[in-house]
């Protein structure tokens, strides 16, 4: 395993907004900066940057795996505050166009977002995104596949950049380009959010698609996938809106 050049990272960010830590084994990113921020030792632009996670965690309490030093996994600490807590649900979409837009400065591949929190590459799962509300901050988690063969995906469906990349894959160039992007939109989406919304639908792989909804209690609903609401959800043709599911896409869009 080749670490992350931190230094390299740190170097090329914005000191004056974000603050890097790196560690080469953790539980989870998500849970520590959570714990940290709750606790009033951390703030606005911290970043928890690992080499693995022992207990990564994924949306909806599941588990998120990754072998170590084959991706970009971190949280990051948001304060939104021009915004008001109603539309939060935005901040994981509006991560997801920061995502893929380092990953095509990165690697040149294109990637598209199925909602609510996955990133894609011809339909597989490169990447997945969470979001946790902390008193006025919200922690977004993420987790990129990128050096991983066909031989180590961490799960059925999945793929990484390497696969789809015809370049040697930085994780770092990627960290770097996610964090400078991510700080660029959530700014912009505070100040002006319709054009950044605009560039979430354009990428969603999901809207305009025949999709199956699981909902958290297990039930099932099926219907097209027609808008993003104001607060991020997701709206079928028939008017229903939806908060959470997972989604299933039913027909090539």
């Amino acid at each position: 395993m080749e670490p992350l050049d931190v230094a390299e990272i740190i170097s090329a960010l914005d000191s004056g907004y974000w603050r890097v830590q790196h560690f080469n084994l953790i539980d989870s990113t998500q849970r520590a900066l959570v714990s940290e921020l709750a606790a009033g030792s951390a703030s606005e632009g911290e970043v928890y940057l690992t080499e693995f996670q022992s207990a990564g965690r994924g949306r909806a309490g599941r588990t998120f795996e990754s072998e170590a030093g084959q991706g970009v996994l971190l949280s990051a600490a948001l304060s939104p505050v021009s915004q008001p807590e109603n539309r939060w649900g935005w901040i994981p979409l509006i991560v997801g166009v920061a995502a893929c837009s380092a990953i095509v400065k990165t690697t040149g591949v294109n990637a598209s977002l199925k909602w609510p929190n996955d990133v894609m590459i011809d339909d597989k799962k490169v990447g997945g995104i969470i979001a946790e509300k902390v008193n006025h901050n919200v922690v977004i988690g993420i987790g990129i596949n990128c050096l991983q063969d066909q031989s180590n995906l961490p799960a059925e469906n999945s793929t990484s950049l390497t696969i789809h990349s015809t370049e040697k894959v930085s994780r770092e160039l990627l960290v770097i380009n996610f964090l400078t992007d991510l700080a660029r939109a959530i700014m912009e989406w505070q100040v002006k959010p319709f054009p950044i919304e605009n560039k979430y639908r354009q990428l969603s792989s999901t809207l305009e698609r025949e999709v199956r909804l699981t909902l958290p209690d297990g039930s099932e609903v099926f219907g097209r996938a027609a808008a993003i609401s104001g607060s991020g959800s997701l709206v079928l043709a028939d008017g229903q809106e939806f908060v959470a599911a997972d989604v299933t896409h039913l027909r090539a869009k």
